[in-house]
């Protein structure tokens, strides 16, 4: 039997596939490959064309982000990487990703490389991409 996309959840926020959420955080740390990252959300909407958990399908039409910050600090890893400690890719990876569009608007973003000395803080008042290709094995997004 062929894959076959399931229509989207119906989300009890309001009468469309979507999801609303305020006050989102997230946080990640890996001292193995030395990373220490946080995501903090005031406000989102996130609407799907296409949900499908089973076989790893996910399309969204539409991203609002509103309000928030996001962290990136990078320092040096417990083990630095070789070619040994890389897992080789799947090629059969199943993973369907569309963007659509993407919109951030009062947001503060900060990269800091410890290792390479590099340094960045941003304020995003009013940003809107649109997702056109997403490649996974190098990483890399175009927008239209």
């Amino acid at each position: 039997m062929p894959h076959q996309t399931l229509p989207p959840p119906h989300w009890t926020y309001g009468s469309s596939a979507h999801s609303s959420q305020r006050e989102l955080k997230l946080a990640y740390q890996d001292d193995l490959i030395g990373t220490d990252a946080d995501l903090h959300i005031g406000n989102s909407r996130i609407l799907f064309d296409a949900f499908n958990p089973s076989y790893n399908r996910y399309h969204l039409s539409d991203v609002l982000l509103q309000s928030g910050k996001g962290r990136v600090r990078l320092y040096a890893p417990l083990r630095a990487a070789t070619r040994d400690t890389i897992p080789p890719i799947a090629s059969a990876d199943t993973l369907d990703l569309k963007l659509g569009r993407i919109r951030l608007e009062n947001y503060e973003v900060a990269y800091t490389d410890e290792v390479g000395k590099l340094e960045t803080n941003a304020k995003i008042g009013k940003l809107m991409v649109e997702g056109k290709e997403l490649f996974l094995h190098k990483p890399s997004v175009i927008f239209a």
